[in-house]
């Protein structure tokens, strides 16, 4: 056979046995690999951190016989601890356990066993008795064997809590979950642990999800939903709820999925501050003005007037609850008309041990301040109002911490409930926060109150447990009728639960400079959030070649590389060559290799960017179900939203379809921003790292799922808008399927 016809053969047949998702004509090409993905086991650390944790060398692994084994006289309620696990190795693994009873076992080996201590027969069996005795409320003790787990609580809540943990104890092991042997037994610093939340329409599907997904798998076990925007019927026709407010069936849903996650729901309904509320819903004018707040000293003919327009959406923020109105021809009071009536509804509808009812930043016009007598004293007849009911007071602190003299030089301050539980707010890092101990001091009950930041939760916690408070809560700004876009607005307000969580739980540990960063918190929230989601084995594909098309190096030894500012700011923290971030295998070009070239810079108006190209076309004829893209921006963007660039993939035939770089949710600037954290669920953090000179820095990737995956990909356009936040790509990885 003549040499070039058996060459041709051999070549024809290299071709056929070649990956598809390799087939290079062109250019551009890329090297195959059989792991371009690959699962990452969830993280490693436990949230909240345990108290007393001991480990072992050994593991357990679960087989197609293990059984989730519960108490002969479970109930439901016991029940909801076994599906919680049930559900994590179905999402997670590709299994599921049968549930038994004790009595249905003999020999409890390979087992895992979960209830009250005394509620299962075959914790003494094995011999794991919790020495001293469960006694703390919440508390648990987790024993995992090389034969057995079991979890055992000092109620239903603490054997609740316990599952949790083991869910994030399991480990993939091949085609089985496996457990790494410990014992831990732990407990809350907290009696009670809150989220704060907004409720509206969307309420009754995302704040379910956020029980199922988040605050019950990190140990929050309380509610405080702000609802005076719910459909309530109390007022009409003379006032009525906003139509974008939840609807009284889905707070029962709502309800519903908070008990089976023994998580308890307190109603908030903002009275006198914060009231645009009950001004909008109006149907009078007229009404506006009169029951609109004026100061003692302001009152009279001709005294302030207030702004009341609908067509502008501006009202007061403060009424007077006791102003004489009328009504059908009968003179009343906004809170007998409205108030009142609202707070009975709420009572009915939620059932609760407490009822919130707001009193924060109460000024009049101008910001004068409100008449601390007539403050008091609405505060007393409102609690007078519900405690009749079986419900108990709560009410934000910041107006009686602040103007604690005046509050306590009237005569009514003595007449405060003392049962009443005070919510001083606090958003500062700061370490100190007197007014905790002021308030116990003065008889009252106390929940600490934080937002996202980790100085502000973890001291104030601190604080909080040293002053022996009833709890803490989170809470959470995001807007009112706002929860549609909570995930990819206001994210960070979102994955820092798990800051508060840890806390909460357990007051000093960690200390803040060895809490996981925020980068690690927004990958847990959004595993946790889409947990089950993704593909559970691994996945082949091709980490393409920019050697081509790079313009630009991320390392900087002479002041032409990266940003032109040397050394001490550049990425050269980011080591060349493959890197998995995200479970996504990348290649990042070592420049020394590839003529001083690792990356495609794009132009923009920073520095060297504005001598770079605005658009490079990158040629590869591949097939690929995902293109991933490993990039950052060079600067911030003035908005979140802002289209920095776009990507515009050309398939064979020459359908073009681009992908806009949206600033803030699939592409950020390489510098950490400390204001704003991470905006957006769909901002996925590839790799963080820090420069020489201790500046914290990032990637991100972006994840495109091409619609005709059996329809080869002609080429990859990468485009600049060119302005401050130009697009620098660092590595493409193209995969078989989609995890």
């Amino acid at each position: 056979m003549p040499a070039f016809r058996r060459f041709t053969i051999l070549l024809l047949l290299a071709v056929l046995a070649a990956p598809w998702h390799a087939l290079v004509l062109g250019a551009a090409a890329g090297r195959s690999v059989p792991d371009a993905f690959s699962p990452v086991p969830p993280a490693l650390g436990l949230l909240p951190v345990p108290k007393e944790v001991k480990w072992g060398d050994g593991s357990f692994g679960m087989k197609s016989t293990t059984r989730i084994v519960v108490g002969n006289s479970a109930t439901d309620e016991d029940l909801y601890a076994a599906r919680e696990l049930n559900e994590e190795l179905r999402a997670r693994y590709g299994t599921e356990l049968r549930i038994v009873r004790a009595g249905e076992i003999a020999n409890p080996s390979g087992h895992i066993l979960i209830g009250e201590h005394a509620s299962n027969p075959h914790f003494e069996q094995l011999g794991l008795v919790a020495t001293p005795r469960l006694s703390r409320p919440e508390e648990y003790m987790i024993w995992v064997t090389s034969t057995n787990i079991a979890v055992a609580g000092a109620d239903r809540r603490g054997t609740f809590h316990g599952v949790q943990t083991v869910r994030q104890l399991l480990r993939p092991s091949g085609s089985q979950a496996v457990a790494r042997e410990v014992t831990i037994r732990d407990w809350p610093d907290h009696s009670m642990r809150a989220v704060h939340v907004l409720l509206d329409s969307a309420s009754g599907e995302f704040h379910s999800a956020l029980i199922d997904r988040i605050l019950a798998p990190y140990k929050f076990n309380t509610l405080i939903v702000e609802a005076e925007h719910v459909q309530w019927e109390s007022g009409r026709p003379f006032w009525s709820p906003d139509a974008r407010g939840a609807t009284k069936e889905q707070v029962k849903r709502l309800l519903e999925v908070a008990r089976e996650h023994h998580i308890r729901v307190i109603p908030l309904i903002a009275t006198l501050g914060h009231s645009e509320w009950v001004f909008a819903g109006l149907s009078d004018p007229a009404t506006c003005q009169q029951i609109a707040y004026i100061p003692k000293r302001l009152r009279g003919a001709g005294g302030t007037q207030v702004t009341c327009d609908r067509s502008r959406g501006v009202f007061p923020a403060v009424y007077d609850p006791v102003r004489s109105i009328t009504l059908d021809g009968t003179a009343t009071n906004l809170n007998d008309a409205l108030i009142l009536p609202i707070l009975r509804e709420a009572v009915d509808l939620f059932r609760p041990d407490y009822m919130h009812l707001g009193h924060d930043e109460v000024r009049g016009p101008g910001g004068v301040r409100y008449d601390m007598d007539l403050y008091l004293q609405d505060i007393i007849t409102l609690s007078k109002f519900i405690q009749p009911l079986g419900v108990r007071p709560m009410v934000w602190g910041d107006v009686l911490w602040e103007r604690r003299q005046e509050a306590e030089a009237e005569p009514l301050f003595k007449d405060l409930p003392r049962n009443m539980v005070i919510v001083p707010w606090k958003y500062e890092d700061v370490r100190e926060y007197p007014e905790l101990a002021y308030f116990r001091r003065s008889g009252f009950p106390v929940i600490g109150a934080t937002w996202y930041r980790l100085h502000n939760n973890h001291y104030m916690s601190r604080a909080a447990n040293a002053a022996g408070v009833l709890g803490m809560v989170r809470t959470t700004w995001t807007g009112h009728f706002q929860n549609r876009a909570a995930l990819t607005r206001a994210y960070r307000q979102l994955y820092t639960y798990l800051t508060a969580a840890n806390y909460f739980w357990t007051a000093d540990r960690p200390a803040p400079d060895r809490a996981p960063p925020e980068a690690e918190l927004a990958r847990r929230f959004a595993d946790a959030w889409t947990f089950g989601a993704s593909s559970p084995g691994r996945i082949p594909g091709t980490l393409l070649d920019l050697s081509g098309v790079a313009t630009q190096r991320h390392v900087d030894d002479d002041g032409t590389g990266w940003l032109g500012k040397g050394s001490d700011t550049d990425l050269r923290a980011l080591v060349s060559g493959r890197h998995r971030f995200g479970g996504i295998l990348f290649e990042v070009l070592d420049p020394q290799r590839h003529e001083g070239k690792s990356i495609v810079m794009l132009r923009g108006e920073r520095d060297v960017a504005a001598k770079m190209p605005r658009r490079v076309t990158m040629r590869w004829r591949g097939r690929a179900a995902c293109l991933v893209f490993l990039h950052t921006s060079l600067d911030r963007a003035l908005n979140f939203g802002d289209v920095v660039g776009s990507y515009t993939i050309t398939l064979a035939g020459g359908r073009r379809i681009g992908i806009d770089l949206t600033f803030g949710r699939n592409i950020s600037s390489w510098l950490w921003d400390a204001e704003r954290g991470i905006p957006s669920i769909e901002q996925e953090m590839a790799w963080t790292g820090r420069t020489k000179a201790g500046v914290d820095v990032h990637l991100q990737a972006l994840r495109w799922m091409n619609p005709e995956p059996a329809t080869a990909i002609q080429s990859i356009e990468l485009a600049s808008t060119g302005g401050r936040a130009s697009p620098a790509v660092f590595a493409i990885t193209a995969l078989d399927r989609c995890p």
